[in-house]
């Protein structure tokens, strides 16, 4: 090999390892990190992460990513007014009330996440308003009233992997006035003390999933539903 052929190597590998390193950086520097050991006077990353879901979502850039590094209690509720995800890392979390999204432009992303309501408080999620929420790969239980709860209009709503169990009153209830496009896949809502789902208008889609043991399976009130591989 030639000292210029060897030099032009060297030239490729540099900027390979550039376009590969950019990326990472800006990634890191969008995520934000919340531990029941934390304080909300550190600076939210890994190594130093902040006590409260509220503070933690507070902090979290816009399009970034909250992440939960253990299971516990994270403080009184958290309202989310941007666009983000919140990733649960499969812990458990307890709050005095609902998550609330409250953003008509908000794009928000909760994944595996563990919601208890342990009997006490009203709803897991609320959505008052909202562009698009995915709710993927988590687990709502235990709310004296409804697990998700989607009062909003104009909402693109999909619940993917997840399970919805033993809430005092519906699994998930649609209740906007506007056109709500709902779609639920391979997921269970069970034992429920009103509808697994609740649907009032829009367009919904519920696909290889399961609604069993609740008051009533399915509730459609004035929209379009399209059942595909459900048992209900």
């Amino acid at each position: 090999m030639t000292n210029r052929t060897r030099f032009a190597a060297q030239l490729f590998a540099m900027a390979a390892l550039a376009a590969v390193s950019i990326p990472a950086v800006h990634a890191a520097d969008s995520t934000r990190f919340v531990s029941t050991t934390g304080k909300n006077s550190n600076n939210c990353t890994l190594a130093a992460p902040c006590r409260s879901l509220q503070h933690g979502v507070d902090v979290t850039p816009a399009g970034g990513e909250l992440r939960i590094l253990d299971s516990g209690f994270y403080g009184a509720n958290a309202v989310i007014r941007k666009s983000m995800s919140i990733i649960g890392n499969g812990h458990t979390i307890y709050l005095n009330r609902p998550i609330v999204i409250n953003d008509a432009s908000a794009i928000v992303v909760l994944r595996s996440l563990v919601l208890s309501g342990q009997g006490t408080v009203q709803d897991g999620v609320r959505i008052t308003d909202a562009s698009a929420v995915h709710i993927e790969r988590s687990v709502i239980y235990r709310f004296v009233r409804h697990g998700m709860f989607a009062p909003a209009t104009n909402l693109s709503l999909f619940v993917l992997d997840s399970v919805v169990r033993d809430n005092g009153a519906n699994g998930l209830i649609t209740a906007g006035n506007g056109s709500v496009r709902l779609t639920v896949d391979n997921s269970r809502f069970t034992n429920n003390g009103g509808a697994g789902i609740s649907l009032t208008k829009g367009h919904s889609t519920i696909h290889r999933s399961t609604l069993s043991g609740n008051e009533r399976g399915l509730s459609a009130t004035g929209c379009n539903v399209t059942i595909m591989s459900t048992v209900a």
